[in-house]
């Protein structure tokens, strides 16, 4: 098993297969990763990507809203590429107070973009 492919998510999966005593924890196809999955590092976030969500039609159609102009589906964009880890990317982006300045969401979003492959 290679420690270093361990993403978040399987080892939140070990926990819970753990609690409920569900087979060998160690029996891994979850170690592989997935081909489809870019691991990024971008302002100090750490993040995997599907590469799925990118191409993805509804990626692309939000893309083109966002390039004519609809500030507001940069927002849907966004929550569909970032999936599940939202929350924790708009946690990791936040001051000690625990607000997520909307600028710097941006920056990080569009740098994410750029990490990816996908901006042109």
């Amino acid at each position: 098993m290679d420690m270093e492919n361990i993403t978040p998510e399987m080892l939140r999966e070990m926990a819970e297969k753990m609690e409920r005593g569900d087979g060998d924890v160690l029996d891994f196809e979850l170690a592989k990763p997935k081909p489809y999955v870019r691991h990024v590092d971008v302002d100090g976030v750490s993040i995997d990507i599907d590469m799925r969500r990118v191409k993805d039609y509804r990626a692309m159609s939000l893309i083109a809203k966002v390039e004519a102009g609809d500030s507001f589906a940069a927002i849907a964009l966004f929550d569909f590429l970032l999936g599940d880890q939202r929350e924790s990317a708009i946690e990791q982006l936040s001051d000690d107070d625990g607000f997520c300045d909307a600028e710097r969401f941006v920056a990080f979003c569009a740098k994410l973009l750029d990490a990816v492959g996908a901006k042109n």
